[in-house]
């Protein structure tokens, strides 16, 4: 397990009561669990980059930041 997963899972636990308390806990617990499966935002540009071309990339982020 990854420091940030373990970092996660620990605040998921702290938190538990309170988001079980307010309803939240089913979709917090579900936004978590899709976040650690595609990867943080890094993780997706590195990968974005390595499949080239460059230009490509650049698009794409640009893209991203206009909502496309």
């Amino acid at each position: 397990m990854g420091a940030g997963r373990r970092v996660l899972t620990k605040l998921l636990r702290a938190l538990a009561p309170t988001l079980e308390a307010s309803g939240d806990g089913p979709l917090v617990e579900t936004s978590l669990v899709a976040r650690l499966r595609r990867g943080s935002g890094t993780d997706r540009q590195r990968a974005l980059w390595h499949r080239g071309p460059h230009a490509a990339f650049v698009q794409a982020v640009a893209d991203l930041g206009l909502g496309v």
